[in-house]
């Protein structure tokens, strides 16, 4: 965490550089709600905003956002920023709710018109910095790296997890060989900035705009000094002389912008949690709702303000349950009427009513309860069976010395190839009957597989998440079972079997109303036919592979490591020969520098978002022909992939 005296410490945020950020950090994984929205621009960003201000505790934060007006850079150069594709359709649609949460965090926000993001926070930091406050600016980018001063840090988001780093002045220097920050716009306008499309000076790389900045210090030196240089870099230089000095002016951030805003104004203030639970709740974000409704409690607690006519939070704030019940407006086992019954010997009276129902029955949803995850290893504990919406019975077996005659009764209804089973996953269960040497040759209907159907961009099928969006109603918690992940989870078969009850009968329930939504929901879609002919017969075939596994030959896989190991030293030592020197081929960032600023292979190499040389195997297949040392790159990449993923791995 960041320290730096609280009452003069801000965060100073690009916020469209966050939403893409938050947008494509999801991009395989997208967030979906229950309407079919991508919400995972809105969810990222909040998460991000509500780090900062948990983690880093600024005084003080705003928001900055570009607008759609040119700017000075675009009247002068047409090209700028002209080969960014348009704006995804599902970040446009989640710019009203992050508008919406930014208002209900009562934070700060600014635009102007005829000015990037970048100049207005330009702007607020140089100001800002010089009326004593410890500057941050959240971003990755590089160019921000010329604003550094004593006061004014570059704070880099982490990924994956990982930590965000902090980035002062003599970092900056050190990456790159520097006296000073504002070097950095020498820098960029020699190597240019392939994200803003800022040209440069061709054949002129990072490694290169670096060396030229260290010897002579700015651009405007260089010039002076020309005659020291020779051959193609002299020349190059000289050629796109005007392209150099336009290239440094379109990289340097305005610090000027005419901005009006006071240092109250940017103060962390309250929340409004209306306003926040009306958006959280159309975006569907439960957990996160609570994460800033909590967070909104410790900052109404910690800073009282007599003055602030804000809406306050009660300092009895109801219950996180309570938070989600707003959000959600779900019924609960507690508002429905039902009746769930539980049998734990062959001879009760309600064991002989289910096997009469389920005999006369066309259609049964059926659930299984056991002590782990992995099927060929769990031990039952009970099933639950639902013919009709809100009357299930659980089945208790655990520990029952009645279990094998329940069992027994039971398998006749599981070998009937008439009868319809309804069930969420059902290829576990499969694995858990069989297990006890009982075949289900019913007709299947998997509830969890059918929502893949309809919603395949949906990367939530979990039955609560289907009962809490289909049904409206949020199923009994595990968790209230057998306790929660971090805390670690006893086992289900240490519960009896009145404790399991509802739990258990309620999911076999669930998964029968499903079907009749699904079901329809299937045909809308056009999917019924691939799922009633491929996917549901595809089943038991999965189970049965899964049960049988495969026979591999171990020795012959070990010699063909070992072959393959020995192939790849021979390429790599082609490859270091070709290069004139030793790397890591398996660094992106080093291949990239050998093949474009020591082997010089092209002089327009494409570059990533992030600045550094592009070398995926898209890349380098249009350029195989340019150099021999490329197709044995490849080469290498081919070999160890398969020596890592399949060779070494499956023994």
């Amino acid at each position: 965490m960041i320290t730096a005296p609280v009452e003069k410490k801000i965060f100073l945020i690009d916020a469209m550089a966050l939403i893409y950020r938050s947008y494509f950090a999801f991009i395989r994984n997208p967030l979906i709600n229950s309407k079919g929205l991508n919400t995972s621009a809105s969810f990222g960003f909040t998460n991000s905003i509500l780090h900062v201000l948990k983690n880093e505790q600024p005084s003080h934060i705003t928001i900055a956002f570009d607008t759609h007006a040119p700017t000075e850079r675009h009247i002068q150069f047409k090209e700028y920023k002209a080969q960014r594709p348009e704006t995804p359709q599902d970040i446009l649609n989640n710019l009203p709710y992050i508008h919406q949460i930014i208002q209900g965090m009562n934070i700060h926000s600014i635009s102007l018109d005829g000015y990037e993001a970048d100049d207005i926070i330009g702007t607020m930091a140089v100001q800002l910095s010089k009326q004593g406050f410890t500057v941050y600016i959240m971003s990755a980018d590089k160019d921000h790296g010329q604003l550094l001063n004593d006061n004014i840090f570059l704070y880099k988001p982490g990924r994956s997890g990982d930590d965000a780093e902090m980035i002062d002045t003599k970092k900056i220097c050190e990456k790159w060989q520097i006296q000073h920050p504002r070097q950095v716009i020498d820098i960029l306008g020699l190597m240019g900035d392939t994200s803003d499309n800022i040209p440069g000076v061709p054949g002129i790389g990072e490694k290169t705009a670096a060396q030229l900045i260290q010897q002579f210090g700015s651009i405007e030196n260089i010039y002076l000094n020309i005659d020291h240089l020779k051959g193609k870099l002299k020349d190059k230089l000289l050629e796109y002389k005007e392209q150099a000095f336009l290239s440094k002016h379109l990289a340097t951030i305005n610090t000027n912008v005419p901005i009006h805003y006071t240092t109250d104004e940017l103060k962390v203030r309250h929340i409004n949690k209306e306003k926040l639970l009306t958006v959280f709740k159309e975006l569907e974000f439960k957990k996160l709702a609570v994460q800033v409704i909590e967070w909104g409690k410790e900052i109404s607690s910690s800073e009282p303000n007599l003055f602030d006519t804000t809406q306050k939070l009660p300092e009895t704030e109801k219950n996180i349950s309570d938070i989600e019940t707003k959000l959600s407006d779900l019924k609960t086992i507690k508002d429905v009427q039902h009746s769930y019954y539980i049998i734990q010997s062959h001879k009760d009276e309600r064991f002989k009513e289910l096997l009469k129902e389920l005999e006369q029955a066309n259609i049964f949803a059926f659930d299984t309860e056991t002590t782990q995850l992995n099927p060929l290893m769990a031990k039952i504990v009970g099933m639950s069976f639902a013919i009709h919406p809100h009357t299930a019975y659980y089945v208790h077996l655990f520990n029952n010395p009645d279990a094998n005659e329940i069992l027994n009764y039971l398998k006749p209804v599981f070998n009937d190839k008439s009868k319809i089973l309804i069930g969420q996953n059902i290829k576990y269960d499969y694995h858990i009957l069989k297990n006890y040497h009982i075949e289900i040759h019913c007709q299947l209907w998997d509830t969890m597989v059918a929502h893949f159907l309809i919603n395949p961009d949906d990367n939530k099928h979990n039955l609560n998440y289907l009962s809490e969006t289909y049904l409206k109603y949020s199923p009994v918690k595990i968790d209230t079972l057998i306790g929660d992940k971090k805390s670690g989870q006893i086992s289900m078969s240490l519960l009896s079997g009145t404790e399991i009850k509802d739990y258990a009968a309620e999911d076999a329930d669930v998964a029968l109303q499903l079907k009749n939504v699904f079901e329809k929901k299937l045909k809308e879609t056009e999917t019924a036919h691939v799922f009633e002919k491929i996917e549901m017969p595809l089943i038991p075939v999965l189970a049965d592979m899964e049960r049988t596994g495969i026979q591999l030959d171990t020795a012959f896989l070990k010699q063909l490591s070992h072959q393959i190991d020995h192939q790849i030293k021979i390429i790599e030592k082609e490859i270091y020969h070709l290069a004139g020197t030793s790397f890591n081929i398996s660094s992106p960032k080093q291949v990239g520098e050998i093949l474009f600023d020591h082997l010089k292979i092209t002089d327009a190499p494409k570059k990533t978002k992030t600045g550094q040389y592009a070398t995926s195997e898209d890349v380098l297949l249009k350029l195989q022909n340019k150099h021999p040392i490329i197709p044995k790159i490849l080469d290498h990449r081919e070999l160890l992939k398969l020596k890592s993923t399949y060779v070494d791995a499956l023994p």
